[in-house]
């Protein structure tokens, strides 16, 4: 029986704070656009396109303010020195 073995090739390092930065951002970014186009289009199949277009004004509103948050809580890592 012989053993074999196998050099393997050094792997670059992981950057696992810039890996969870990334999921992060995707993960709001499809909140938010989950948020946003799945109510309108439920509110648009409950009651129609009128008050479906009044959704997304205040559908948009809260995706604004829910970027200015996490815009402040981004700001207030970086100012705490998380990068």
């Amino acid at each position: 029986m012989d053993i074999i073995i196998c050099a393997m090739k050094p792997r670059a390092p992981t950057d696992l704070r810039k890996m969870q930065q990334e999921t992060n951002r995707r993960l709001f970014a499809l909140v938010i656009i989950v948020l946003v186009f799945a109510g309108a289009g439920l509110i648009a199949l409950s009651y129609g396109v009128g008050p479906a277009a009044v959704g997304l004004v205040c559908l948009l509103f809260g995706a604004c303010l829910l970027g200015l948050l996490w815009l402040i809580f981004s700001l207030i890592g970086k100012w705490a020195g998380a990068e």
